[in-house]
């Protein structure tokens, strides 16, 4: 993501309405920040998910779409963690996992905010944009972001 490009993509998401609360609207101005190191570290030719379709390209609804699936990609790859058993864990054993599933929840959150950011930010440029992003976060697509469960 270029500094323009970002600066843009913060300035939009503080301008919607409702404000999502607190903690998440932090959580999304983290991840953006976070996808512009990431940009900057692996270069022009950072690898994506999926190349955006020329309707969206460049758009706010493709970088949030892409912050989203990046964030889900990093969700799936991540073992269970906290089973059943160190949930009912007494002590330290016990507070550690519940904050595991309370931190995979919030990003699961995270990743539901900016999809819905993404096709808001689609709708805006119109009914072309929409389709364009629909067909491009195709549940096919979505599945294959999961592990194998052979």
């Amino acid at each position: 993501m270029s500094d323009a490009v970002d600066t843009f993509l913060e300035g939009w998401l503080a301008r919607r309405e409702p404000q999502p609360p607190p903690e998440l609207s932090e959580r999304l101005r983290r991840r953006v920040s976070a996808g512009r190191e990431r940009q900057a570290l692996a270069g022009a030719s950072a690898t994506r998910a999926f190349a955006a379709p020329p309707a969206i390209a460049g758009e706010p609804a493709a970088e949030l779409a892409n912050l989203a699936v990046g964030l889900l990609e990093e969700l799936a790859r991540q073992p269970d963690g906290a089973g059943s058993k160190a949930l009912a864990a007494a002590g330290p054993e016990g507070a550690r996992a519940l904050a595991e599933l309370r931190d995979r929840a919030g990003r699961l959150l995270e990743a539901d905010a900016l999809l819905t950011y993404a096709l808001e930010a689609a709708a805006e440029q119109g009914p072309h944009a929409v389709s364009a992003l629909a067909a491009w976060l195709a549940p096919a697509r979505l599945a294959a972001l999961l592990p194998d469960q052979a």
